[in-house]
C-alpha cells in the first residue's frame, strides 16, 4: 500500500535518493562522496555541522549536476522552492539523530548495480507494486505525455534500455505523488543526464508549463496513460497534448 503519512514519506525519499546517490558514485567514483577519503575530507571542515547537513549538502550538489534527480522539490512538487533550489526554505530538515541513522543504514545496504535495480528500489522503499504496461514502439521522434504509475515505470526501463531514446528531450511526466514523481526524476540520473526531467502536477500546470513543455519537446505529443492513471491526471495531459490552459 503507499505511504502516506508524512515521515514515511520523508524517510522513503531519502533512502532513495541516498541509494541513488551510491548507484551514480559507482557508477562514476570520485572519491568525495562516499568512503574514507570523503571521510576524512567532511571531517577536516565540518566543524559544528552533522550528519544532517553532510546528507543536505550531497544531495543539493548531485541535484545540480543531475538535473533536479536528488531534491524534495521536484519530489514533493514543492511551489515554494525555487526551481534550481534542491529543498526551499519550507523544508523539514531531518533531525542529527534521523540523518546518522539513515546515513549509516544506507553505507549498510548493497550498493545497486544497474538502473533497473535501482528502479525497483525506488518502487520498493514507497510500496509501490506497478502492474505491467505495454509502451506503444517509441522511437527517436516520439514525443510524449506519460501518466500512470505502471506506464511510467514501463518508460523508464524503456528509455534506459535504448541509447537512441532520450528521457530529457522526449518526455514529459504528469504525476501527483511523490513515490512517482521521484522515479521519474532520478530516471534523469539513472540516464546519466544534466538536463532535468519535464515533472508536472496535474494541479499545477498552468500556461507558462504549458508552454515551456511545448517549447521543450515540439511537435505533436501523444499522451500514453495506464489503467492507474486519475481522471485528472489523464485531463492535465490532454492539456498539454492539445495546448490548451486550464
Amino acid at each position: 500500500m503507499p505511504l502516506t503519512t508524512e515521515d514515511a514519506r520523508r524517510r522513503a525519499y531519502y533512502r532513495s535518493a541516498l541509494m541513488l546517490l551510491r548507484f551514480v558514485e559507482a557508477r562514476s567514483p570520485t572519491s568525495r562522496r562516499f568512503g574514507p577519503e570523503a571521510d576524512a575530507l567532511w571531517r577536516s571542515f565540518a566543524g559544528d555541522l552533522d550528519t544532517s547537513d553532510r546528507l543536505e549538502l550531497l544531495l543539493r550538489d548531485a541535484d545540480r549536476q543531475w538535473g533536479g534527480a536528488f531534491g524534495a522539490r521536484a519530489v514533493f512538487a514543492l511551489r515554494s522552492a525555487h526551481e534550481q533550489d534542491a529543498f526551499g526554505a519550507d523544508w523539514r530538515r531531518l533531525s542529527s539523530t534521523q540523518a546518522a541513522e539513515l546515513w549509516k543504514q544506507a553505507l549498510a545496504d548493497k550498493p545497486v548495480s544497474d538502473p533497473g535495480a535501482a528502479i525497483l528500489a525506488i518502487l520498493r522503499e514507497w510500496q509501490l507494486e506497478p502492474k505491467p504496461f505495454e509502451l506503444p514502439k517509441l522511437g527517436p521522434s516520439s514525443r510524449v505525455v506519460i501518466v500512470g504509475l505502471a506506464a511510467i515505470t514501463a518508460a523508464t526501463r524503456a528509455f534506459l534500455a535504448n541509447p537512441d531514446l532520450s528521457w530529457p528531450n522526449q518526455v514529459a511526466i504528469v504525476a501527483d505523488e511523490p513515490g512517482p514523481r521521484q522515479l521519474a526524476a532520478a530516471t534523469a540520473a539513472l540516464g546519466d543526464h544534466a538536463e532535468p526531467t519535464l515533472l508536472l502536477h496535474s494541479e499545477q500546470l498552468d500556461r507558462e508549463q504549458l508552454d515551456r513543455v511545448r517549447s521543450k519537446l515540439g511537435g505533436t505529443l501523444q499522451v500514453i496513460a495506464s489503467p492507474d492513471a486519475t481522471p485528472q491526471q489523464r485531463d492535465a495531459a490532454s492539456r498539454l497534448a492539445t495546448r490548451k490552459a486550464a
